[in-house]
């Protein structure tokens, strides 16, 4: 009987052993998942949206963190295309008007930092600062040089006012290569442009 006792606790034991082993095995384990992987290679490509939708499955480990660095990434990027007006400039100085670039950066600097670890992430998210802080800055200094601009405009130095607006956008398009960048701070100086100023000119004659 006693035999039969042992033998029976020792089926129980390896039972329990294989049952144990057999649950690790199929535990899903997010730091091995091939949809990283698949995730990578879509960031690889800018597609941060889709790198986020291969990773819907991801619930811990350093893969559900990836997703959720994704997701923030998404969410900033949606916010700066949808959520900001483009105000001219001389309105937004007047109202200290501000255009969402600071947001934005300061939207990247939140999300986890996971994200360095991934390459074309993090790699793309340098891009998207380095160009903010360079907005920013930029958007600064209209601000400052509308104070010249607005002397002209009283002077009735139109063909100076142009050549200030020209010189502004060249900056613009030498600096940045963003569109949404591009053609927010260009709404900026689009009250001075040549077209603009002209009609300005004859309504002043």
């Amino acid at each position: 009987m006693k035999n039969k006792k042992k033998s029976l606790l020792f089926v129980l034991c390896i039972m329990i052993i294989v049952f144990a082993t057999g649950c690790s095995s199929s535990k899903y384990n997010s730091d091995t998942d091939p949809s990283t992987d698949k995730a990578e290679e879509l960031m690889e490509e800018g597609k941060f949206d889709e790198a986020h939708s291969v990773l819907s499955g991801a619930f811990e480990g350093k893969s559900a963190e990836l997703k959720a660095a994704l997701g923030q990434y998404n969410s900033a990027v949606t916010n700066f295309y949808n959520n900001y007006n483009i105000p001219i400039l001389d309105d937004i100085v007047a109202a200290g008007y501000k255009t969402g670039f600071q947001v934005t950066y300061d939207s990247f600097d939140e999300i986890d930092s996971v994200y360095k670890d991934y390459k074309p992430f993090k790699e793309k998210i340098k891009e998207w600062q380095e160009q903010l802080e360079d907005a920013i800055d930029y958007e600064d200094d209209l601000r400052d040089d509308y104070e010249d601009m607005k002397e002209y405009l009283e002077e009735k130095d139109y063909d100076k006012c142009i050549e200030m607006a020209e010189d502004w956008n060249k900056k613009i398009e030498e600096n940045f290569s963003d569109e949404e960048i591009i053609k927010r701070l260009k709404a900026f100086t689009g009250n001075f442009s040549k077209e603009n100023l002209k009609y300005k000119q004859m309504q002043d004659s």
